[in-house]
């Protein structure tokens, strides 16, 4: 009998808790209809969820079952208290179309282990699964679930409320135990043939029913859906994904007790923080402990056992040992398999073909006492995974277990474990050690009476504690030792007790010789101790000692000079618009441009930096040209960017070549086979004398490091840094780029500030609202600022908000529009109205419903190529994935009506149908390229990669003449007919010319000796996502020609300044601004704090900790609030700080810059709304009275201040005496 083992199995997202009921609001769950939601092909149930919210929002779906079954059927009942129904139809090639009905009894759901469906060694020798063999793998992988025995672990893929737009992540939503197994089932209506084919037609569902809520626990996150800072604090990612695959996978007593004992975290925090009610929490805390110890039981001593005999290819030990530890033999086994081994002691019953035995104990041979004691004492401990699908024991023992990051010999591992847990990093996302299996091994449970390798304290499993809670700090690249502690112990807190302890900060001195071995332990001013992962502390003093060299590098002896006259000749432009309009002006404006390559030629580190519009493509241009003058024509130099897209677009733009980052240090060998870094072994690039970095806002620390090692400094000349320091930050390690430019040398920095694009649409009469609207989203350092800029910059802001408030549109702002919403529906009709109406005017083509496509043609036209499209006319942004107006829901809503007939046909490939506007969202590099047709080369491979856009249409195989048998008539294109389904289609992506063929059946290829083979199968889940509508992230390095951008006010703490920023520069000619109810969703993104770079712990040239309550804003955050500690992050200037202060002081109640409306709906932003003996006052610091625009526009403010709020305006000026004014201000009121 084998031991019984627990499964995954994903849900369909449900907004309600799984109850057996149609979600209250169906629309609004986004979810359950996504791209990633169970079983395959939800997308094409969208349309459904307009029926349930008419018809049957909140029923029971016990009580409609007669009427309707939704597709959620198969999940819906998880946790639910009535008897349901499910529905599945028959295959499409069955002869009897049947629709399969089945109650599912209350917390039951219905499930299939797909993997099992799809080995290679399954087939029949034409190519086709053998059904018989399907159908024994599943009976084969059920047969080790048992009742009563089992668990099972609900999940939902990428499909959930709680994944970000760069971050996809399973979520756990409960488990329980299994009650029930229900019978496989079949097709009433099959034939005998296909019985006899498809092995008794099986249905691919399984009814499973738990045992809950006597036996699990299910967490509530829909009782908090609206309350996002408590959804975070409650959700249950798993640590290990690779069990929440396939909809259903077997999961083992070692990675259930990880996830359970995570759990119990979970229903604390439910219980004794949250006050939560939703479930009896004291009763299910009781059995999640019994849970947990009946795990440790069943774990055994020995859970890696069976794979270290994987690892030797020994199935008949293995066999044996599986058969004795289900007898409770488990410690005998373990000792009888050594012996027979290393002795040579037999064992009766066991016998191995003598060439496969020798081959072991060769290899054993030749490995010394401590490699063996390694593979027999230790990984037996630990459940790390050997098989066909990992290889992790593999790597571990070999001799190039570097490229997995484990630079240690095997006497350090056997010596402390931990370090696979520290280090190890996988070939996918799959591939992982993590800490609590490592620590299972380490400290087993009592009952077993297997000795611990380590103490609860001990110094080793204390640093690998800290390295586990390290390794998530990223963007920060340091953090506080007080908050690591806090994170450890109350994670150990929840753990058995043997495994329970309560580390002090004490420990960081005590064990510091051990720690700084992977730690970095660093004091600031005030003697508070912060850590750092060592890697990234390595890397930032790279990059810091590399950065101050080349600054100081000044370069000389050019072979020609680059005069003025000369750089004004790279970069005159006589076809520029504004040189037509206006010759002087863009004289003026080369000039200035002139100046910065001018001034950053002759050093050996540079940075070029400025705004959308800016020029900077120019300047590189020019620089190249200045380059070739000066050192010659041949002189090496190599143009690199962060992504492909990137790269791409430098190329055309520059005319040279271009290459990415990784590209170029994977030919130099700096990336291991799992696309990590490495930190030693690789090419110096010595032939390289000038690198150009572009987009270098987007490099994160790691990345930079790796290029600086792959440099050999001594021949590298010079370093140019591009880039928009304003934009997002990188996805990753620190803010490099944003560090370079504040702390080098003006000298150094050639910033950009003379907008062309702006000055190019004012002479045009087209406005420069965009890039107005854009300034107010840039954050300065007070410090750097005067108050004449402070207060110009502030009066300038609010002027601006005040006009996009009373929707005037004219003038200078005449190229943005605003657009006010109040709820989801009502944004969908607002924007695509919006967006007919301007394409209407645009080309002088009225909207045709029946005809939709004629005005979307004209649109998308390429004016250059008649054949292809520009996906660049308009584009849709959204800040986000989920809700109803993230990009999820908005691009099935623009799909119903830019693909209305493909969309109500529901003819759909993974949500995709044809003529379709698409975005690949996965690199395909030279090591992973895909498949095109390119004119006069065939199907060949090409790379492609993260950020393209482009369009579907139908593939050659669909556009030839068809008879469809449902409507008995011809047809002139196979995709025209009523019967077709989509299984292929063709993306065009655009500036390329190559047909990217997806889907299955797609087309052969021939090898260079002339075979004929099939093209691989792709799947456009695996690659592309629908664009009408995409995210900022996505959107960055893109320009639109006109850009409908939706920016909501719930959820504004994932706002900030440089998302917002990065999303309207994505403009160029015109900018839709769909802003939520009113002003304030503009007003909130102008704050101080709103500044995500200010917010990250980073110290490239600076070690200045910011203060740990701005790292925990979500926690006491109001709007307006000012926490002491953190003022200067908070307020404008230096003596706003001192005000914030001084109120704080004197504890007077106050609020920085809170929006201030009148009666008739005008409004400023006040200083300070102060709060003296009860009544309100608005404390204005008045700026430099001396300029004529900010006077006007104080006495306007003064004006505004008497007429609405009479006798409330306080007043200070700038002098010596502020701190003193202030004081006799609060004196008075008081």
């Amino acid at each position: 009998m084998l031991k019984p083992k627990h499964i995954s199995a994903r849900l369909t997202w449900h907004a309600d808790g799984w109850n057996g009921k149609i979600c209250q609001d169906p629309e609004a769950n986004t979810y359950c209809t996504g791209q990633y939601s169970y079983p395959g092909g939800m997308y094409e149930k969208k349309p459904l969820q307009e029926l349930e919210a008419k018809k049957y929002a909140g029923c029971s779906c016990s009580k409609i079952s007669d009427d309707y079954i939704p597709p959620c059927c198969f999940s819906n009942n998880a946790f639910g208290t009535d008897t349901t129904v499910a529905e599945v139809n028959s295959p499409e090639w069955y002869t009897n179309n049947e629709i399969k009905k089945y109650e599912l009894p209350p917390n039951t759901i219905s499930i299939w282990p797909y993997e099992e469906m799809y080995f290679e060694d399954d087939k029949n020798a034409d190519g086709t699964f053998n059904y018989e063999n399907r159908i024994n793998n599943v009976k084969a992988f059920m047969k080790e679930v048992k009742e009563d025995t089992s668990l099972i672990f609900y999940y939902s893929n990428y499909s959930n409320p709680l994944s970000g737009e760069d971050d996809k992540k399973y979520v756990i939503v409960g488990f329980g135990r299994v009650k029930t197994i229900h019978p496989y089932m079949d097709y009433d209506l099959a034939t005998d043939e296909e019985r006899k084919r498809y092995a008794g037609a099986f249905v691919w569902q399984i009814p499973i029913t738990s045992n809950y809520p006597e036996e699990g626990f299910r967490i509530p996150y829909h009782k908090y859906k609206d309350q996002p800072e408590i959804l975070d604090k409650i959700a249950f990612f798993p640590e290990n994904s690779r069990n929440f695959k396939y909809a259903m996978r077997h999961v083992s007593d070692d990675d259930a007790l990880e996830v359970v004992e995570r759990a119990l975290e979970i229903v604390d925090i439910l219980q004794n923080e949250l006050q939560d009610t939703s479930e009896d929490w004291e009763a299910r805390k009781k059995w999640l402990h019994q849970v947990v110890a009946e795990l440790w039981l069943n774990r055994g001593k020995y859970p890696g056992m069976p794979q270290v005999l994987n690892y030797l290819d020994l199935p008949e030990l293995n066999e044996y040992f599986k058969r004795e530890t289900n007898a409770d033999r488990e410690e005998q086994a373990f000792q009888d398999i050594k012996n027979f081994l290393l002795n040579g002691y037999p064992i009766e019953g066991i016998n191995i073909d003598e060439i496969r035995l020798g081959n072991v104990k060769d290899e054993l041979a030749t490995k010394d006492e401590e490699e063996i004691n390694f593979i027999l004492d230790v990984l037996p401990r630990f459940e790390i995974e050997e098989s066909n699908r990992l290889k992790q024991i593999t790597q571990i023992i070999s001799e190039d277990r570097q490229q997995n990051g484990l630079e240690y010999d095997i006497s350090a591992l056997v010596k402390n474990p931990y370090l696979l847990c520290e280090n190890y990093a996988g070939n996918g996302p799959d591939d992982q050690i993590t800490f609590a299996k490592i620590d299972h091994g380490m400290l087993p449970s009592l009952d077993l009476g297997l000795k611990p390798l380590t103490t609860r304290g001990s110094d080793i499993r204390f640093r690998a504690l800290c390295v586990n809670n390290l390794k998530q700090i990223a963007p920060h690249t340091f953090t506080a030792a007080e908050v690591i502690l806090q994170k450890i112990n109350k994670y150990l807190s929840f753990l058995s007790d043997w495994r329970q302890f309560d580390f002090k900060l004490k420990n960081f001195s005590s064990y510091k010789n051990t720690l700084i071995e992977t730690i970095v332990l660093r004091n600031d001013a005030d003697n508070n101790l912060f850590l750092y992962l060592k890697t990234v502390y390595e890397d930032e003093r790279l990059i810091e000692e590399k950065i101050r060299d080349l600054t100081k590098r000044q370069i000389g002896n050019f072979k020609s000079p680059v005069t003025d006259k000369n750089w004004q000749n790279f970069l005159y432009d006589s076809k520029s618009k504004i040189a037509e309009l206006n010759p002087n002006e863009y004289q003026e404006a080369v000039k200035a441009q002139a100046e910065v390559c001018q001034k950053i030629f002759d050093k050996g580190l540079s940075v070029i930096c400025g705004g959308a519009g800016t020029g900077k493509t120019t300047v590189v241009k020019s620089i190249i040209s200045g380059i070739e003058k000066a050192h010659g024509i041949g002189t090496s130099f190599l143009l690199l960017a962060p992504t492909g897209k990137a790269a791409d677009r430098l190329r055309e733009r520059s005319g040279k070549e271009a290459k990415t980052i990784h590209s170029f240090l994977s030919e130099r060998g700096w990336m291991n086979d799992n696309f990590t870094y490495k930190r030693k072994g690789g090419k110096l690039e010595e032939n390289i004398r000038i690198f150009i970095i572009d987009e270098s806002s987007m490099i994160d620390q790691s990345l930079m490091a790796t290029l600086f090692r792959a440099i050999n400094w001594q021949t590298v000349q010079r370093i140019i840094f591009v880039g928009d320091p304003n934009q997002l930050p990188p996805i990753g390690y620190g803010k490099v780029f944003a560090d370079i430019i504040k702390w080098i040398p003006e000298e150094n920095k050639g910033e950009l500030k003379e907008n062309l694009r702006q000055r190019e649409n004012k002479l045009e009469g087209r406005g420069t609202g965009i890039l107005d609207l854009a300034s107010i989203f840039i954050q300065d350092d007070f410090s750097d600022l005067d108050l004449k800029e402070t207060a110009t910059n502030k009066a300038k802001q609010t002027e601006l908000l005040k006009q996009i408030q009373e929707l005037d549109f004219t003038e200078e702002l005449k190229d943005i529009e605003v657009h006010f919403w109040d709820n989801e529906k009502e944004l969908n009709e607002l924007m695509f109205n919006t967006l007919v109406r301007d394409l209407e005017a645009e080309h002088d083509l009225k909207y045709n419903e029946e005809a939709y496509w004629e005005l979307l043609g004209k649109t998308f036209e390429d004016p250059e190529d008649t054949k292809g499209k520009k996906a660049n006319k308009f584009q849709v942004i959204s800040p986000y994935r989920s809700e109803l107006f993230g990009t999820d829901a908005l691009n099935t809503f623009f799909q119903s009506k830019l693909n209305k007939r493909n969309f109500e046909k529901q003819n759909f490939l993974d949500g995709i149908s044809i003529y379709d506007k698409v975005i690949q969202y996965r690199n395909r590099p030279k090591s992973n390229p895909i498949f095109a047709y390119v004119p006069g080369e065939g199907n060949v491979k090409i790379n492609i990669y993260n950020g393209e856009l482009g369009f579907t249409r139908p593939h050659g195989f669909d556009t030839k003449k068809f008879y469809d048998n449902s409507v008995n008539r011809w047809y002139q294109q196979k995709f025209l007919a009523p019967s077709f389904r989509a299984q292929r289609f063709v993306l065009n992506l655009e500036g390329r010319n190559a047909h990217i063929p997806f889907g299955k059946d797609i087309g052969t290829y021939q090898t260079a000796k002339g075979y004929t083979y099939n093209l691989p199968q792709e799947k456009p889940i695996d690659n592309l996502e629908l664009a009408y509508a995409i995210s900022v992230h996505k959107s960055q390095g893109s320009e639109f020609d006109h850009v409908f951008l939706v920016l909501p006010k719930n959820k504004k703490t994932l706002l900030s300044k440089e998302l917002i920023y990065t999303a309207v520069t994505r403009a160029k000619t015109k900018l839709t601004v769909f802003a939520e109810q009113d002003i304030s969703a503009f007003l909130q993104l102008t704050r101080p704090e709103a500044n995500r770079l200010a917010k990250i712990n980073a110290s490239l040239f600076e070690f200045k900790p910011i203060p740990k309550e701005l790292l925990v804003m979500s926690d006491w955050y109001e709007e307006g609030k000012i926490h002491q500690t953190i003022s200067e992050y908070m307020v404008r200037s230096k003596s706003e700080v001192i005000i914030a202060n001084m109120l704080t002081e004197r504890t007077v109640p106050f609020w920085y810059e809170k929006p201030l409306f009148a009666s008739d709906g005008s409004f400023y932003l006040p200083d300070f709304t102060v709060m003296f003996a009860g009544e309100t006052y608005y404390l204005e610091h008045v700026g430099r009275l001396d300029l004529p625009d900010y006077k006007a526009h104080w006495e306007k403010k003064v004006k505004w201040y008497q007429k609405n709020f009479p006798n409330r305006l306080l007043t200070t000026y700038e002098t010596a005496t502020l701190s003193n004014d202030i004081d006799k201000i609060i004196k008075e009121l008081s």
